[in-house]
């Protein structure tokens, strides 16, 4: 429950930051649609069921909220996502970035093996 109340926090904190008043925005300004849709996101990832590790990554990623705002608008080839229904975004998001995530664990994972092995082998007498 601990990690669920910290994500919660943590895209609240996001929403805040991009936040700005409304004498700032000139006409014609996205704001207020990638605003909405940030909050639907948020609202769509507090409210899903997450494995932990998905929750560990989303607490690892800088700018959650807007990463998968630019993941909405940017087309992937061979992807049929509708950029309107969020759950679908928030999926394939979590997708996406899951793979990449878990790649640079198994990455840091096998680093550390192989450097503590070239450790004990230097530690070794030459023959």
């Amino acid at each position: 429950m601990l990690e669920t109340d910290a994500l919660k926090e943590k895209l609240e904190m996001e929403i805040h930051r991009f936040a700005r008043p409304p004498e700032e925005l000139s006409s014609g300004d996205p704001y207020f649609e990638q605003l909405q849709t940030m909050l639907a996101i948020r609202e769509e990832l507090e409210n899903i069921p997450l494995c932990d590790i998905q929750r560990d990554m989303l607490l690892a990623m800088e700018n959650v909220l807007e990463s998968a705002w630019l993941f909405r608008n940017t087309p992937v080839p061979d992807l049929c996502m509708n950029p309107n229904n969020i759950s679908e975004v928030v999926y394939y998001f979590l997708q996406d970035k899951g793979a990449e995530y878990r790649g640079d664990l198994l990455y840091e994972r096998a680093k550390a093996e192989f450097d503590a092995r070239m450790e004990e082998l230097a530690a070794l007498p030459p023959k």
